[in-house]
């Protein structure tokens, strides 16, 4: 197979920033509406990415999948669903560096998952950065008490870390049906998307009060558009041309970009155990994709 040119690999990190700084904003929409229902934006999200893909499908043809490997998607669809209703509301209940941060968590979950569900070996180093992690995640939560509105702070900075769980089990599934189940990226994210709404009809009808206007409507589809897929597809583009190490470092910036938004859109101002507990968090993440990927050439 014939590796990606200089100019490719230079564009694909451009694209990963650029994607990265557009899920940096994430947070401007649910706290610049509050309005809008947290369910309302995780429908619009999986709407406009279902009815994208339904439409690439209907010119292409639908995929046929074993009775196994659907009910894979299905459980798939749940845990994408419950992790970005966790995420998104994080944000509802603490500030925006909080829940940016503990969102990172998922590269220590990986790291316990890699020897059971990926068969991967681990090393010392590894475990000590896991250590200093969680140590980081331990000063995340740690002047909640002291806070006004401690109780929402801590759940929010709870559900942030528990949707870096279900994302690095989403990580794991995707991996094993592109690999297990040879299935596309395009054909996972259309059942995804699918299922997804399948699953959030039945909640509409927790919105028939809910006063619809076109400020409304047209916020939730750009949402829906710019994070379901110009954000995610420029993300994937990214991953066919640039290293998988640079992604995923340029991926440890959105905490930074997210926090830095806050200040100049929301006039939040991240706390000293935010601070402390984010570098502790971001470095050793930063530390273990070096690790994973330390034996992969770097020259031509």
């Amino acid at each position: 197979m014939k590796r990606p040119s200089h100019n490719h690999r230079c564009a694909g990190d451009l694209l990963a920033f650029s994607a990265i700084v557009l899920f940096a904003g994430y947070s401007l929409f649910l706290r610049l509406n509050p309005e809008v229902p947290t369910l309302l934006f995780l429908f619009a999200f999986q709407v406009v990415g279902a009815g994208i893909f339904t439409l690439i499908f209907l010119k292409d043809g639908f995929p046929k999948i074993s009775r196994q490997t659907l009910l894979l998607l299905v459980l798939l669809a749940v845990m994408a669903v419950v992790r970005d209703f966790c995420y998104f509301f994080s944000f509802r209940l603490t500030n925006v560096a909080n829940a940016a941060i503990g969102h990172q968590t998922v590269s220590i979950f990986l790291l316990f998952f890699a020897p059971y569900f990926l068969k991967e070996k681990t090393m010392r180093r590894e475990w000590i950065a896991v250590f200093i992690g969680l140590v980081g995640t331990v000063i995340l939560f740690y002047d909640t008490q002291y806070q006004e509105k401690s109780w929402h702070n801590t759940e929010g900075i709870a559900l942030a870390v528990f949707s870096g769980l279900l994302y690095a089990g989403l990580i794991i599934l995707y991996r094993h049906l592109q690999n297990g189940a040879l299935l596309t990226l395009r054909t996972i994210n259309f059942f995804r998307f699918f299922l997804s709404v399948l699953m959030l009809l039945p909640f509409l009808s927790l919105f028939r009060g809910f006063h619809w206007t076109t400020h409304v409507t047209m916020v939730l589809f750009f949402f829906g558009l710019l994070y379901a897929i110009i954000a995610s597809s420029m993300l994937q583009l990214a991953m066919k041309w640039s290293r998988a190490l640079h992604i995923s470092v340029i991926g440890k910036s959105e905490p930074v970009l997210a926090a830095l938004y806050a200040f100049l859109f929301l006039g939040e101002i991240p706390t000293w155990n935010a601070a402390v507990g984010g570098v502790l968090i971001i470095a050793t993440s930063l530390w273990l994709m070096l690790c994973m990927h330390q034996t992969e050439e770097v020259f031509e």
